[in-house]
């Protein structure tokens, strides 16, 4: 016969009394929570840095000799007042659309457009320095973003990029008057850059470059320049000797071999032209003192045209 009666229930395990689960039937205790204010997340945030992609390298030269605002130059092997470069960094990986949308806008103008992958730049060459010069002073935007666009300056043997790393609490200007003082009697300012927000005059106090061209081969570059409260250290970049004109590297183009020989050349070739003009002029001089002279009648004869006396002759008459 099946039990109809409910099964009593076990009463408290070993294993609930050391888990402290009601332990001989004690009743569980309640933990009266205090009724504290929530917290507010603070949308200011302390670890928050600069947007980089707010500023890029603007040209300041201006603000030392006055003037108008000239665009930021880069150095660039065979770089000209006619090669303009791109960088592909502010398009995001979209730089093949941002380019076409370019072309279309450049339409009219003669140019070449070759593509440097290794340093991911492109660059436009024109074929007239007034179509580069209207295409810096135009804007262009992709994405509602424009466009950056740089000069090219050509890679030689005396020019030197330094870096300032840090200004500390210089100004601009002050720093300006500071590079005009140390560097300008040494050399000859090309250009100065710096970080600026895009559209206003704010700079931050580093990522400062100067482009220069030494005076002199034996010149010094000082290692900081010296002002009232400290001094702001100075690097310089050493480039790699490359030749412009042969693409070869361990050589300037002052001393390529290539160079020299082709102007030797030149130069005996004058030397053989002018040796054979001077022939021409003496054998020219000569015959006219030989010629007979018009003005005094042709029945005359020259000098070279007379006969010597025949003597033997007129002794046979006698």
């Amino acid at each position: 016969m099946a039990n109809d009666k409910p099964i009593k229930r076990a009463g408290n395990t070993f294993s609930d009394v050391l888990k402290e689960n009601l332990p001989h039937g004690a009743p569980k205790p309640t933990i009266i929570k205090k009724n504290e204010p929530k917290k507010i997340k603070s949308i200011f945030r302390y670890d928050q840095k600069i947007d980089m992609s707010q500023y890029r390298d603007v040209s300041f030269k201006h603000l030392l000799y006055g003037g108008k605002k000239t665009s930021l130059k880069r150095l660039c092997q065979n770089g000209s007042d006619r090669k303009i470069d791109i960088p592909w960094a502010q398009f995001q990986g979209d730089h093949m659309n941002a380019l076409y949308k370019l072309a279309h806008d450049l339409d009219g103008c003669i140019y070449i457009r070759k593509d440097d992958h290794r340093a991911r730049i492109t660059y436009l060459i024109f074929s007239k320095i007034e179509d580069s010069l209207n295409v810096m002073q135009r804007t262009f935007s992709h994405n509602l973003k424009e466009i950056e666009m740089y000069q090219t300056e050509k890679l030689e043997e005396d020019i030197i990029v330094l870096y300032i790393p840090n200004l500390g609490d210089v100004d601009i200007l002050t720093l300006l008057n500071l590079i005009k003082d140390t560097l300008e009697p040494i050399s000859e300012i090309i250009d100065i850059s710096a970080l600026c927000r895009k559209g206003l005059t704010e700079f931050l106090p580093y990522g400062v470059k100067i482009l220069l061209k030494k005076k002199n081969a034996d010149s010094i570059i000082p290692s900081f320049l010296d002002y009232e409260y400290g001094k702001i250290n100075i690097f310089y970049r050493v480039f790699k000797e490359a030749c412009s004109y042969c693409k070869q590297e361990g050589h300037w183009k002052s001393n390529c071999e290539f160079l020299k020989n082709k102007s030797r050349k030149i130069q005996k070739k004058n030397q053989n032209e002018t040796i054979d003009q001077t022939y021409d002029q003496i054998k020219g001089t000569n015959e006219a003192d030989i010629e007979p002279d018009v003005q005094s009648g042709a029945d005359e004869p020259s000098i070279g045209d007379q006969k010597p006396p025949n003597f033997l002759v007129s002794k046979q008459k006698r």
